[in-house]
């Protein structure tokens, strides 16, 4: 009976330290990741209105291009697409929120 509990107890000990540093990962790349998008949103909301609609023009020319790799099976990264999509909806929002701020 000992030997099954020590076995046991050395089982759960390795598995709750690798859950631990699992998730220690995870919030370490949330926490980069947040810190990437959070630059990007500053960077966007120091930039004129020109600039913010030619980087609108360029993510869109982006996202065209990735789709077109996609659907001909050249994409190789097709996160991609989902990140160049949340940046033309951060750019969007930046937008209206400058001619909010206007009227």
């Amino acid at each position: 009976y000992l030997k099954r509990w020590r076995k046991k107890r050395y089982v759960w000990q390795h598995i709750s330290f690798h859950v631990n540093v699992k998730l220690f990962l995870k919030q370490t790349w949330k926490a980069v990741y947040l810190m990437k998008t959070n630059k990007f949103v500053e960077d966007l909301k120091n930039k004129s209105d020109v600039e913010l609609a030619q980087a609108l023009v360029d993510a869109k020319k982006e996202l065209f291009n990735l789709r077109f790799q996609n659907a001909t099976n050249q994409l190789d990264n097709t996160a991609r697409i989902k990140d160049v999509r949340r940046n033309i909806a951060r750019i969007q929002t930046v937008i209206t929120q400058k001619a909010k701020t206007i009227n």
